[in-house]
């Protein structure tokens, strides 16, 4: 291995170890209102995953998370019951069932998952504009190069950052609607 391609190691693995410990840093704040919840994790996974895909049908919905239709069935019926999501049934082929958050639903995730917006951007106001203008360029380098290895992938449909036009989006806006 060649000097330059072991810096370059090192300092992959200097970014990395950076990201893990910001990332600790940035849960260890955000633990509380997570904590709070009354979910329980696959509850989370359905609902953190219909809030940034939007309405999707439930046999796709257990192919994502790798599960089978009925144990998504018995999740999504707990969740049904506490009024954070809804079901519809397919007018043309009653076997197609579509779930999608209910406002109440969208407004409980919608709080935990922009608190830690929150603290990023509280964590932002404290730089300087030098150093929130190093910021903004590396993350931008970041979402390219992580663009560049999944093309066509976009992770956060309903606020990436900046519209088409290249305009920033407001995280807080309505989700997609679609279904897959």
């Amino acid at each position: 291995m060649s000097d330059e391609s072991t810096d370059r190691s090192k300092v992959i693995e200097h970014v990395a170890a950076l990201h893990q410990r910001l990332y600790v840093t940035l849960l260890s704040s955000l633990t509380e209102n997570w904590m709070s919840t009354n979910y329980t994790m696959p509850q989370i996974k359905i609902l953190l995953f219909l809030y940034i895909n939007g309405p999707y049908r439930v046999g796709d919905l257990a192919s994502v998370l790798g599960v089978t239709v009925p144990t998504t069935t018995g999740v999504l019926d707990r969740l049904v019951g506490l009024g954070v999501l809804s079901r519809s049934h397919d007018t043309q082929d009653r076997r197609v069932v579509t779930c999608k958050l209910t406002a109440q639903g969208e407004q409980h995730i919608s709080a935990l998952w922009l608190a830690k917006f929150d603290v990023f951007r509280e964590i932002f106001d404290s730089l300087s504009s030098e150093e929130l203008d190093v910021v903004s360029n590396a993350v931008q380098v970041v979402l390219e190069a992580a663009n560049r290895r999944s093309p066509g992938v976009n992770a956060w449909k309903p606020g990436t950052g900046t519209d088409d036009d290249g305009e920033f989006l407001d995280l807080a806006e309505p989700r997609a609607t679609a279904v897959t």
